[in-house]
């Protein structure tokens, strides 16, 4: 994934994120019931998820862009729309059929044009604020009681679709995200999201024993919720955990399928100044050397992590790989 590099980040050939799945796509569908309960699916259309519609809340859909594949391309596509009112978002369903290998969800500060492009579309950009982030099988993310993913009112949405149609035939079809906004956010707080991993830029290859760490040290007292773990086609296993004054935290510790990209939600973690999350990823041998970039025959390695209030990053990065980036 590229970005528009500024300063001495200039070098860096890309920046993060989530499920670069060829083919198949997942969608959340979703069914509100009489009873205000709303009936979700995971990313990839399974194993329903009883919600309850929060008191104060309503279902809309937040984004969406229809998109067309001709056969063999793979590109990215950002549709961007202006928040004509506050948003504080308390559950995200992404909708993601054939054809999207991963989408991102972010506001753009600097604003381009509304409505959907190619010209204007890296991987993301520099200066975006990440919000979430899917891939092949994610399932939907729901926010901690009293949180939200908080849009100011005309803040600039994108919603930034990598797609890749590895068929012999065009793929035509809408992605889009659905999200459960709160109609009264007075006792909300909002979220943050760090990208723990080293960012995915040419300076960075495999090492021969195809292992990796990084850490990100928080910038203010936070509580760590949820974690979409995220790695490309030769990765094998993931491991993430917080680190704090009262020992090592375990939330991922999985195998990795690049065709099931799931994440996880847990209780809040306490986490205080200083205290770190770490995330340590093995690969096949046959990636050793290879680069950290956006392709996905490249590699990532990513924790890509919830939590509330946000701490400081620059860009979407927290990561001690570069000094000033968390360390």
């Amino acid at each position: 994934m590229k970005f528009r590099a500024q300063g001495w980040l200039a070098g860096l050939a890309g920046v993060f994120l989530v499920g670069c799945g060829g083919g198949g796509g997942g969608g959340g569908d979703d069914d509100t019931t009489v009873d205000g309960s709303v009936t979700t699916t995971d990313g990839g259309g399974n194993q329903p998820d009883a919600y309850v519609m929060p008191p104060n809340s309503k279902m809309i859909r937040l984004i969406e862009a229809q998109y067309s594949i001709p056969a063999g391309q793979e590109f990215y596509q950002c549709t961007r729309l202006d928040a004509a009112e506050q948003l504080d978002i308390l559950k995200l369903i992404p909708v993601a059929p054939n054809g999207t290998h991963h989408t991102v969800f972010a506001t753009d500060p600097s604003k381009g044009t509304v409505g959907t492009s190619r010209s204007d579309c890296g991987a993301i950009g520099l200066d975006w604020k990440p919000l979430f982030a899917s891939g092949v099988g994610s399932p939907a993310l729901t926010m901690p009681p009293g949180v939200s993913l908080r849009i100011a009112s005309g803040n600039q949405m994108v919603l930034n679709l990598h797609l890749y149609n590895a068929s012999g035939a065009t793929i035509t079809g809408t992605a889009a995200l659905d999200a459960v906004v709160s109609t009264d956010p007075s006792t909300l707080e909002p979220a943050g999201v760090p990208f723990v991993g080293p960012p995915p830029a040419g300076q960075f290859r495999i090492p021969s024993n195809v292992m990796m760490t990084d850490r990100c040290k928080v910038s203010r007292d936070t509580q760590f919720f949820a974690v979409f773990p995220h790695m490309h086609q030769k990765g094998r296993h993931i491991k993430i955990w917080a680190e704090t004054g009262g020992g090592q935290q375990v939330v991922w510790d999985k195998d990795y399928d690049f065709n099931d990209q799931s994440f996880g939600s847990f209780t809040p973690i306490q986490l205080t100044t200083g205290d770190t999350i770490h995330v340590a990823c093995e690969w096949d041998p046959s990636a050793a050397n290879v680069a950290l970039g956006d392709s996905s025959d490249q590699e990532m390695c990513f924790a890509i992590s919830y939590v509330y209030p946000p701490v400081a990053t620059q860009g979407p990065f927290c990561t001690c790989s570069i000094p000033g980036l968390g360390c």
